[in-house]
């Protein structure tokens, strides 16, 4: 356990309009409704120079993205682009984060919308941050198998790293951080609706 400020917040930023979706390349037209939210979340660690995470309900993240991520937080004292990570769940029903031809403008706005709420839910998890305590394990997880063997236990390691950040004065929980090597496809190429996929 260590001790250590903490603040977490999240913003929806699904888009109200059709998106291209990212995941499959048999996709060629944009998505036709939301299934279900894609979120952005953010973790603030530490009070001077924090280290913050962003996470979202992506298939991936561009180098666009984080560098307007941290263009937008640049304004702020306390902020610093060496410690910022910025991660995506790998969802192959989100939509796609940026078009580094231009060509379209669904992906230019839902990037935009991206990048604010990212901005956002740091701001506020910066302003929210408080005396936390810091615990880490280990958990189990065995839903996942190997597409090529799929039989075959060996060939997935359960290991489930988990990092959990707990409010010292209440001890309710600030957020929980973990990884586990997915590859998240719960729907088909098929689908054209927007989903978090998990």
């Amino acid at each position: 356990m260590i001790g250590i400020a903490a603040g977490a917040s999240h913003r929806d930023v699904t888009p109200d309009f059709p998106v291209p979706m990212g995941g499959y390349g048999q996709r060629v037209t944009s998505s036709e409704g939301v299934l279900d939210p894609v979120a952005v979340t953010a973790l603030v660690l530490g009070d001077e120079s924090p280290v913050v995470i962003v996470t979202a309900d992506l298939i991936s993240i561009p180098a666009a993205v984080t560098r307007g991520i941290a263009e937008r937080l640049s304004v702020h004292g306390w902020f610093d682009a060496q410690n910022l990570v910025v991660t995506a769940t790998h969802s192959h029903s989100a939509p796609v984060p940026h078009d580094p031809s231009g060509a379209s403008e669904a992906t230019a706005r839902f990037m935009d919308l991206l990048v604010s709420g990212a901005v956002a839910a740091v701001e506020e998890a910066r302003a929210t941050s408080r005396a936390s305590i810091v615990v880490s394990r280990t958990g189990d997880a065995r839903i996942g198998f190997n597409r090529w063997r799929p039989d075959d236990a060996s060939m997935v390691d359960t290991r489930v790293p988990v990092v959990t950040v707990i409010d010292e004065a209440t001890h309710e929980i600030v957020a929980v951080l973990f990884g586990a090597g997915c590859h998240p496809t719960t729907f088909g190429w098929d689908n054209m609706e927007i989903s978090a996929d998990y």
